[in-house]
């Protein structure tokens, strides 16, 4: 029975960008609530149980959504995606065992961390209904959950730490929204859209195995990011407290809304660069891909230049006058997140020419890099010391991506009459 869809594509992808959009824009002003409710200690721990819930984040996700929604001859079937979730939902729990107990201060936030990890849970089965209803042409309802997803949880949060100014009992209100809203919602409105294979009928476990497999490349990327971010701010809560994480994860946050919206920038582009590397039209790959790069750059030019000027007053109006005191921590922030999203292009390059085992090389190596120097740099520079092993990290990774394009390039055959 061929599924239900709908042809208005562009609607639909209006409903969910504006979801997404809103969605991450959330997760920003709950950590403006927690500021202004309970404080940069109270913000400290909130950062610190994000950040280490991130890896188990990676993990749950796989990098799958993008081989998910690619999948238009139904390779494998929705239940095989559904069953790779929860191996890989299993896999994210054991990784959380494994990272936790470095986290600063575990005695104490152990019970923050395990409800932050069943969140993250709960947005990794999120995210592969999404994903058929994206392939269904249902990114409206996508983008509707998401919307819903965002204005309760930021209501419920807000009203839990105004009450009981507890954060581990404002993320556990995140947590009961979350499955509510995958209950109610979100499997609601997927069913109808699941094709009709039963999971022994399409391979079993075995198959959903070979469907984690073959992500493993996609999920190197996105698992690096995670770690460094988490190494970093562990090193500035673990050295210098959580206070100090606390000012450094509110000014940083609102940032870290820019990788997401350079990807809305090249992410059109991707099929081209894809196509033009089947074709072998070596000349229009490299002109596409250098104009992508070149846009991106204009970009943090002018955010840099405006920056110093409208950064301080927007951060005191969200967080108080006290935020004025760390305005040494938001260029470095800055810069580190402005790698963050050119690694993201270069990423997305490598993955369009199909040569993501470069990714995966530089993913080791900036994991590697951050690892044996982020401490250093924090204990040296205090917070701005996360910044900078960020930045070195990252710029090392962006540059064995560089390599890996030149490389993938070296070894297309140009085909000349698509040159013309």
């Amino acid at each position: 029975m061929e599924r239900p869809r709908t042809a208005d594509v562009g609607r639909t992808m209006f409903w969910l960008t504006f979801g997404t959009l809103l969605y991450v824009a959330a997760q920003w002003v709950l950590t403006v609530i927690v500021f202004k409710l309970a404080g940069p200690e109270a913000n400290g721990d909130y950062t610190l149980g994000l950040s280490s819930s991130n890896v188990a984040y990676a993990v749950v996700m796989f990098g799958m959504r993008p081989y998910q929604i690619s999948d238009t001859r139904g390779e494998f079937a929705d239940r095989t995606y559904f069953a790779s979730r929860a191996l890989t939902s299993l896999l994210a729990i054991g990784s959380a065992l494994l990272i936790f107990p470095f986290t600063a201060d575990f005695a104490r936030l152990w019970p923050l961390l395990v409800v932050f990890l069943l969140f993250r849970l709960t947005e990794g089965w999120m995210d592969v209904f999404h994903g058929v209803l994206q392939k269904a042409n249902r990114m409206d309802k996508a983008g509707v959950a998401l919307i819903v997803r965002a204005v309760v949880i930021t209501a419920v949060f807000s009203i839990l730490m105004a009450v009981t100014g507890s954060v581990f009992i404002a993320v556990s209100g995140m947590l009961v929204v979350s499955v509510l809203a995958l209950i109610v919602l979100e499997w609601r409105w997927t069913k109808p859209y699941v094709d009709s294979v039963p999971l022994a009928a399409a391979g079993g476990w075995r198959r959903a195995a070979e469907l984690v497999r073959h992500c493993v490349p996609l999920l190197a990327a996105n698992l690096a990011y995670s770690a460094i971010l988490f190494m970093s701010r562990n090193s500035v809560g673990d050295i210098w407290g959580p206070g100090v994480l606390g000012f450094y994860g509110a000014i940083s946050a609102p940032l870290l809304l820019v990788p997401l919206i350079v990807s809305s920038l090249y992410t059109p582009f991707m099929g081209h660069l894809a196509e033009y590397k089947l074709s072998g039209q070596v000349r229009r790959l490299m002109t596409l891909a250098g104009q992508l790069m070149g846009a991106i750059l204009g970009l943090i030019t002018i955010a840099f230049v405006l920056l110093p000027w409208v950064g301080p007053p927007i951060l005191a109006l969200i967080f108080g006058s006290s935020i004025l005191d760390h305005m040494d921590l938001l260029i470095p922030v800055a810069a580190s997140v402005s790698l963050t999203a050119l690694v993201g292009f270069g990423n997305a390059v490598l993955t369009s020419v199909r040569r993501v085992g470069w990714t995966m090389l530089a993913a080791a190596v900036a994991v590697v890099l951050v690892f044996f120097i982020g401490d250093h740099l924090v204990t040296a520079y205090g917070a701005n010391g996360a910044s900078f092993a960020l930045v070195l990290g990252q710029g090392a990774q962006l540059l064995v991506t560089l390599i890996g394009f030149l490389v993938s390039l070296r070894s297309l055959r140009p085909a000349p009459s698509a040159q013309r």
